[in-house]
């Protein structure tokens, strides 16, 4: 379950994952739940998704995200790793199925065909929770921030890159850096 900053959850599903590498393929749905309690997990499907992606594993690792069980009906080959897409390169990029950070494929594609793809980017915890807020319909501040551990961090810049560094302003094994925003305000953002 993802906590949402105003309250309550939305759910995640964890379709592939390296813990050695700390990196994990999700499915994540709504609605937003009240409470942990709330069921009606084994009746996902991928199709009813409304944001997928790779991210780390830190709010699984630090607890904040509570694993609640298993998906009784899951069978891998019903929730597949789709291709991504380097979108200012028009670069189609294929994962292995086994480990979520491992190119298998980077190849040139059309624009038409990489506009279809998602964007190849990996994403934190914050982010997540913050994208899926969004999507569900719960406010965030009017400037669409959300304080978290004494860092402003801006949904639009918080893309995780790299876990090659530690630093810290940031959650555990995420590179960062400090930028400012369009408003002068700080922003947390990953390289």
């Amino acid at each position: 379950m993802v906590p949402l900053p105003s309250g309550g959850y939305g759910t995640g599903l964890i379709a592939r994952g390296n813990w050695k590498t700390q990196i994990l393929f999700n499915y994540f749905f709504g609605p937003r739940k009240l409470t942990l309690t709330d069921g009606g997990n084994n009746v996902l499907q991928p199709s009813g998704s409304i944001f997928s992606g790779r991210f780390s594993d830190v709010g699984l690792e630090d607890g904040s995200w509570p694993l609640i069980g298993r998906h009784s009906d899951w069978t891998r080959s019903e929730w597949p790793m789709p291709a991504f897409c380097v979108h200012n390169q028009a670069l189609k990029v294929v994962y292995s199925d086994e480990n979520p950070n491992e190119e298998l494929e980077v190849t040139s594609v059309s624009a038409e065909e990489c506009s279809a793809l998602q964007p190849d980017s990996m994403f934190g915890h914050v982010f997540i929770e913050q994208r899926l807020a969004s999507l569900l319909g719960q406010a965030v501040d009017d400037r669409g921030w959300l304080a978290r551990k004494g860092a402003l961090i801006s949904s639009s810049t918080c893309h995780l890159k790299s876990l090659r560094s530690r630093s810290p302003n940031c959650s555990r094994g995420i590179r960062c850096r400090l930028r400012s925003s369009r408003a002068n305000r700080r922003a947390l953002t990953v390289s």
